[in-house]
C-alpha cells in the first residue's frame, strides 16, 4: 500500500474532533519497529503505512484502529489492546465462546468496533509473504464463529470499514460513513 493512497484517503474523509481531546501524533517508524521486536511479529506493510499517515482512531463511525506507541487503550494503544486480549481471563472466555484455542492464542487483535466486535490478524495465514499481509478475521460480538473478513489490511479498510463488506454481519441496512476521528489523548486538568 502506498503512502500516497493513504494520504488521499485521509484527506477525503470527513474529520471529526477526537472524543478525548486533541489528536495523538501519528505512529513513528521507530515505534513500529520496537513493537515488532517486542512482540516478535512483522506488522503488515499496509497497516504500518496507514498508521504512519493516518494514525489510530475511529474510521467509518464504527471501527477503531489501534496503533503502537500510545499510553493506553482508550487513546488508541495497540499494546494495551493486545495485552487485554491476551490476558488469561479473556483468552479463556474467547476459547469458550469461539472454540479453536490455537487460533485464539496466536491471533493478533488490531481493531474493534463500537459494537464489541474484535478484528484480528492470523500470523499463520499469510496472504502476501513479501508484505506480511495476514488474513483479517472477525470475532463477532453477537455470534460464536470466527469468520474471514479480508485478505489484507488494505482490503479491510477499503471494503469493510469504508465499503459495504461489513453488511454481511451488520445486515442490509449497513451504512458506510466516510469519516475519521483521530484517537485523542486525555488532556490533563488545568490547575
Amino acid at each position: 500500500m502506498s503512502r500516497a493512497k493513504w494520504k488521499k484517503l485521509y484527506h477525503s474523509l470527513v474529520h471529526r474532533k477526537p472524543k478525548l481531546g486533541e489528536p495523538q501524533e501519528r505512529a513513528a517508524p521507530e515505534v513500529l519497529k520496537e513493537f515488532e521486536s517486542t512482540y516478535r511479529l512483522r506488522l503488515p506493510e499496509s497497516y504500518k503505512t496507514f498508521v504512519e499517515v493516518v494514525g489510530p482512531g475511529e474510521i467509518g463511525a464504527y471501527f477503531i484502529i489501534y496503533a503502537p506507541g500510545y499510553p493506553n487503550q482508550r487513546s488508541g494503544s495497540l499494546e494495551a489492546f493486545l495485552e487485554f486480549h491476551r490476558s488469561p481471563e479473556i483468552l479463556k472466555t474467547k476459547v469458550e465462546t469461539y472454540g479453536d484455542p490455537a487460533f485464539i492464542k496466536r491471533m493478533v487483535p488490531f481493531s474493534s468496533s463500537i459494537g464489541g466486535d474484535v478484528f484480528v490478524w492470523d500470523p499463520n495465514d499469510v496472504r502476501e509473504k513479501r508484505k506480511h499481509e495476514y488474513a483479517n478475521y472477525i470475532l463477532p460480538d453477537d455470534q460464536q464463529t470466527i469468520s474471514l473478513l479480508a485478505t489484507s489490511f488494505e482490503q479491510f479498510i477499503d471494503e469493510i470499514c469504508l465499503g459495504n463488506g461489513f453488511s454481511r454481519f451488520a445486515g442490509p441496512d449497513w451504512t458506510v460513513m466516510e469519516q475519521f476521528i483521530p484517537a485523542g489523548r486525555r488532556l490533563k486538568p488545568k490547575g
